[in-house]
């Protein structure tokens, strides 16, 4: 909110009274202290979690509504296995009620890796990292304001293969859509997936990549949702070198089917750009299988239409233009081009382009 902020995190010093001191030297527990938008702090550090017994409690996250009630979620283990709890706290810093699981029964040994996010009215989206199915999924679950779930858990990724997904985040805007994000190795690499969802928790198109490049390795993004854009950050080594840089990204919300680098399986059409990277215009090379008509239109990393190439129907065989880019700045742009034949049969494809000096 506009007047106080809170501040996530764990605290194991032993610098409070004898009673604190006891939770603080042995296994940790989730700790939160308020502050006003300056800095100043309010109050006290307090315990979240309101076990007294010898557990583990790590990996706190919180979102916090419009009227300044929030709500902390975290990994624990007082069940014995681990589980996604959370706590509800008015805009005074008082709890609601008791701290509660996400899940009210388990379904493995590990959920982890949370994340939370709030609408304007304060109800929430919880997402985790789950093994129930044997290998690591991403699971979520919806909250109306006062805690009462809206519906079962579900799973994020639309693939039910034994590849690796984790660190799971979600964002929701004032409206209550909201957009899930991981790293997801279901092509072999690590890579940033993403789900799209209404206010009602029905999906907003398939599962989809946030970054428009293929090369390793892809992990550990943030996503925040503001109107009809997302903005997404993360880390990534395809510059080459060993280390590992942090990568962003600004995408709108109905265009994102634009950065998608792959071809589909059983395409019978091959795009050929040559230079790439290429200053001001490259060759276009669109072989076709059949008759179709074609569109090739030309955004921006931020998932903004730049330029349109053609609209046509265009004859089965080899087809040739010149792709022009000299009215654009330099940078990433990616060609996405859209095909329909006499049947209605569709394909999609995109390819990345860079545009030098």
């Amino acid at each position: 909110g506009e007047d106080s902020y809170i501040m996530k995190g764990k605290q194991t010093g032993s610098e409070l009274n004898d009673f604190t001191k006891k939770y603080l030297t042995g296994e940790p527990d989730i700790w939160a202290q308020e502050f006003l938008s300056d800095g100043t702090p309010v109050g006290e550090n307090f315990r979240v979690n309101d076990n007294s017994d010898w557990s583990y409690q790590e990996d706190p996250d919180i979102a916090i509504d419009s009227d300044e009630n929030y709500v902390i979620v975290w990994e624990d283990n007082r069940n014995g296995d681990w589980e996604i709890w959370m706590q509800q706290f008015d805009n005074t810093g008082n709890p609601i009620g008791t701290n509660y699981p996400v899940e009210d029964i388990s379904y493995g040994e590990w959920q982890i890796e949370p994340s939370v996010s709030s609408d304007g009215e304060g109800n929430f989206t919880v997402v985790w990292r789950d093994d129930r199915n044997e290998s690591f999924d991403i699971y979520c679950k919806r909250f109306s304001n006062e805690g009462i779930p809206l519906g079962e858990s579900f799973q994020v990724n639309d693939d039910n293969s034994d590849s690796n997904k984790y660190k799971p985040c979600v964002d929701m805007n004032a409206s209550g859509d909201f957009i899930i994000s991981w790293s997801d190795a279901r092509n072999g690499n690590y890579q940033i997936f993403a789900q799209k969802y209404d206010n009602n928790g029905d999906t907003y198109g398939d599962n989809f990549r946030i970054p428009g490049i293929d090369e390793p390795e892809q992990s550990y993004a943030s996503v925040h949702l503001n109107n009809n854009r997302f903005f997404t950050c993360w880390h990534d080594n395809h510059t080459g070198q060993t280390g590992y840089d942090i990568w962003a990204n600004v995408l709108n919300w109905d265009t994102t089917a634009t950065i998608t680098d792959t071809h589909p399986a059983g395409n019978p059409n091959i795009i050929e750009i040559s230079p790439n990277p290429f200053k001001s215009t490259s060759c276009l090379k669109l072989k076709l299988s059949e008759n179709a008509f074609i569109c090739a239109d030309v955004f921006n990393s931020a998932g903004q239409k730049m330029k349109n190439i053609y609209s046509d129907n265009l004859n089965q065989g080899i087809h040739e233009s010149t792709l022009n880019l000299s009215d654009l700045a330099p940078g990433f742009y990616y060609l996405c081009l859209y095909g329909k034949n006499s049947l209605g049969a569709e394909f999609r494809c995109t390819e990345k382009l860079i545009l030098l000096r």
